[in-house]
């Protein structure tokens, strides 16, 4: 496997544009782009919105790893209102008896979702990178994470058919980043105020040596991420309306042939063809979609 010796690191001045932004780096590789355009907010805004997930109903939202697996119920050492901030809860944790053995990982999946106002301004400052490449066929799913001294032992594959997004709210870290079909894996140094990206198809490994806070937008960047969620809304709509008297599992078998052999092609697929383009055409597909979407 080749390794790069420099990681890529775009020299771009302060407040870089998401015009300029789409048009150098989107989708063509790994970078680092110091000062990127602002996510909408801050590593302070960040740590408050970790104390109120980890208070917040739904085992599944937060979790904390340690080197040697997640921890199940980590109870008192997830993030309190007593901690003014991330060095507060990390001093905490260096306290004996509490995490006093290695690193640890604290994140959080949707948080964005429990504070409408910051969720809106994070909208809001992604907006023009839409205008520019175009508004994902699914929605985005945001990760906050604050760590220290972690070292993560297994590649992250985030969807396949996703793009990332992180920014380094706080502190450093570096990640490895190993493109699909390149052979070439990018070691990615990043520091607070820097925006890194890489495009979909991706794997990563992300390496903590001190304490870092980061935001991560996982990004469906291919217009076939949503065929799935397309095939279940046109099911649903053709399970509401089923044919009149239609009780047949299957249809025959052997498939009936024509006299020179050709198969012929049955009565009810034809049918179900129709169906299917009638079903396209109507509203109610594309409000499933939508649903799901803004879910």
């Amino acid at each position: 496997m080749n390794r790069s010796c420099e990681p890529p690191r775009a020299s771009a001045p302060r407040a870089l544009a998401w015009r300029a932004f789409a048009e150098k780096y989107w989708a063509k590789g790994p970078v680092v782009v110091p000062d990127g355009p602002s996510p909408g907010l801050d590593a302070a805004a960040a740590h408050r919105l970790l104390v109120t997930a980890a208070r917040a109903p739904g085992p599944a939202r937060i979790r904390l790893a340690v080197p040697d697996g997640v921890l199940c119920d980590p109870g008192p050492l997830l993030p309190t209102p007593s901690d003014g901030d991330a060095a507060q809860y990390a001093a905490r944790l260096a306290r004996p008896g509490q995490l006093t053995d290695g690193g640890w990982l604290l994140t959080a999946e949707h948080a964005l979702g429990l504070d409408f106002a910051l969720w809106s301004r994070v909208r809001d400052a992604l907006a023009a990178l839409w205008q520019h490449v175009g508004r994902p066929p699914l929605p985005v799913a945001a990760e906050l994470a604050v760590g220290t001294r972690y070292h993560a032992t297994e590649e992250v594959g985030a969807r396949p058919d996703s793009a990332v997004l992180t920014w380094v709210l706080d502190g450093s870290l570096t990640m490895r980043v190993r493109p699909e079909h390149t052979g070439t894996e990018f070691a990615l140094q990043a520091t607070a105020g820097d925006l890194v990206h890489w495009p979909a198809g991706s794997t990563h490994l992300d390496d903590r040596t001190q304490l870092c806070t980061t935001l991560r937008l996982t990004v469906p960047a291919r217009t076939t991420s949503a065929l799935p969620y397309v095939g279940d809304a046109l099911r649903e709509v053709l399970r509401r309306r089923p044919l009149p008297g239609d009780t047949r599992p299957s249809d025959p078998h052997p498939v009936p042939a024509a006299p020179d052999g050709r198969l012929t092609l049955s009565a009810r697929f034809t049918e179900q063809g129709h169906r299917y383009v009638a079903a396209l055409a109507d509203d109610e597909p594309e409000r499933a979609l939508l649903v799901r979407w803004a879910g």
